[in-house]
């Protein structure tokens, strides 16, 4: 319906990217969210050392999908590097 929302999207292990105000016409409306920021292993909307516990504990041979950052089926230090890239960041905040 064509309108003027506030939209957001995030991943399972992202941060969240909010676009307020967007207003949508009838047919194809794109919207840029930027890049998703990878790192958030515990879903809290937080890159932090709670989200480093979780890919700590994955390590080979105790794989947790969670801290799959880049979707490999193995976590390395290529998610850890994710990871450490937005630690201590937060994703945009939806106003309820």
């Amino acid at each position: 319906t064509a309108g003027t929302y506030d939209l957001s999207v995030k991943g399972p292990h992202t941060l969240l990217n909010l676009r307020a105000g967007v207003t949508l016409v009838s047919g194809a409306n794109p919207v840029d969210f930027g890049t998703l920021l990878e790192g958030d292993a515990n879903d809290d909307n937080r890159v932090n050392i709670s989200d480093f516990s979780v890919l700590a504990g994955a390590f080979n041979p105790h794989y947790d999908v969670r801290a799959d950052f880049n979707h490999d089926d193995v976590v390395n230090i290529n998610d850890f590097s994710l990871l450490a890239a937005n630690f201590g960041r937060q994703g945009d905040v939806l106003q309820e």
